[in-house]
Parts: C-alpha cells; sequence; structure tokens
C-alpha cells in the first residue's frame, strides 16, 4: 500500500509535463500541497482506552492512487478531547461505531502529549495523520438525532434525562422527580392513625414546598 503521505507528490511527479507553462506549473504545485495538507476528517472509532482516553479509528473518507482507491491506514492512541477545566469534567461514554472528526496536528505533537509541557517536534512531520486529536459527537446525516431539544439544556443517557431551561426535568422512561415528590408532600398532610391532623404551621409550610417544587421542576 502506498503511502498516503507521500502519494500526491509521486502523482505529481509521474504526470507532469515535459514543457509547463507557469500557471501549469503553479497549479500543479499548489495541487500537490493541497494534497499532502490535512487539516480534519470524518472518522469511525473501533475501539476506546479509557485509562488512556485514546481511541482506534479508521478514517471515513478514501484516497485515489494511480486511480487505484485505497483506505488510510488504522489511527491508533488517538487522544481525545474531554471537556475538562481544573477540578471538573464532562465525560461520555465511546463506544466503536462513534462517529468523530479527527483534527491532525501542524507538527509532530508526541512530546508535548507525552510531557504535558511545551517541546520541541520530535520529527519532521506536518499535517501528518500520525497526528491526530478526536473529537467525538460528529455525526452523520445517516445517524443524526431524531430529537434534538431546541429550547433546553439537555443531558441523556438512554431513558435516563436532565433537561435545564425555565424548569429542570429529572427522569427517566417510567419516572418523573417531580411526579414523585408532589404525592409524597400531599401525604403528609393526612391524618396520623391517631386521627391527628398536622398542625397549621405544617400545613403552610407543605403547601409552599409544592408551589416551589412546581416551580423548580416540570
Amino acid at each position: 500500500m502506498p503511502n498516503p503521505n507521500t502519494f500526491a507528490s509521486l502523482a505529481s511527479l509521474a504526470s507532469r509535463d515535459p514543457n509547463p507553462t507557469p500557471a501549469h506549473t503553479l497549479a500543479a504545485l499548489k495541487a500537490e500541497i493541497f494534497n499532502d495538507l490535512r487539516a480534519c476528517m470524518p472518522g469511525i472509532v473501533q475501539s476506546f482506552d479509557p485509562a488512556a482516553c485514546t481511541a482506534a479509528i479508521t478514517l471515513a473518507l478514501k484516497f485515489d492512487y494511480m486511480g487505484e482507491i485505497h483506505d488510510y491506514p488504522l489511527l491508533v492512541d488517538v487522544p481525545l478531547f474531554i471537556y475538562t477545566g481544573a477540578g471538573a469534567r464532562i465525560t461520555m461514554p465511546v463506544a466503536p461505531g462513534d462517529t468523530c472528526l479527527v483534527f491532525f496536528s501542524d507538527r509532530d505533537y508526541d512530546t508535548c502529549w507525552a510531557t504535558g509541557a511545551a517541546a520541541v517536534p520530535n520529527s519532521a512531520r506536518k499535517h501528518s495523520i500520525a497526528d491526530g486529536f478526536a473529537l467525538v459527537g460528529f455525526r452523520t446525516r445517516a445517524n443524526k438525532l431524531p430529537d434534538y431539544n431546541t429550547t433546553d439544556i439537555a443531558l441523556q443517557n438512554n431513558g435516563g434525562k436532565l433537561t435545564i431551561g425555565e424548569k429542570i426535568t429529572i427522569a427517566n422512561t417510567t419516572q418523573n422527580l417531580l411526579q414523585i415528590l408532589l404525592p409524597l408532600l400531599d401525604s403528609l398532610t393526612l391524618p396520623d392513625t391517631n386521627g391527628d391532623a398536622p398542625n397549621p404551621q405544617t400545613l403552610t409550610a407543605i403547601s409552599t414546598a409544592k408551589q416551589q417544587l412546581a416551580a423548580l421542576l416540570a
């Protein structure tokens, strides 16, 4: 299999006009530069290592070499983007088949990634498929979200759901937090086994709590 980092140069040499015009030469040079330049590509997760926070990824695009279509090699140990800051973090499950975007570093990032410190690049690689970062969550039209929430912040995992808008919803496919709390508060207003009802202050506190929950939760 040809090396995808060098195939453009080989193809350019093979098709070079023996008497090129300046415009042809510049166009060929431009094509060669752009063929070797990688910014980002869609990818598909093949495996995920939660301990290292890296994934093995296949690129969802192929390349043409001398009229033959080839796959890019499997990308291994690709660092994943994770929402973190200070001591906070948001993590999501990552599974084979998840689609992602792979961004390619301008330069070899191996030493920087290994140490977390600024460093001279470990090699002369530029825009190489060996220097990718993955952003999981990119979705294709074939796998689009069927029920995107256009009004609230939504956090959902299968049947569990938390939404934040004017009110907060905490629910799963069978239960809703507000629907659980309101009957519980109502039960506190019932007479006890001796027939004694709660005192007026308790009833007022329960009524206030119900109003506050109804204003907060949906």
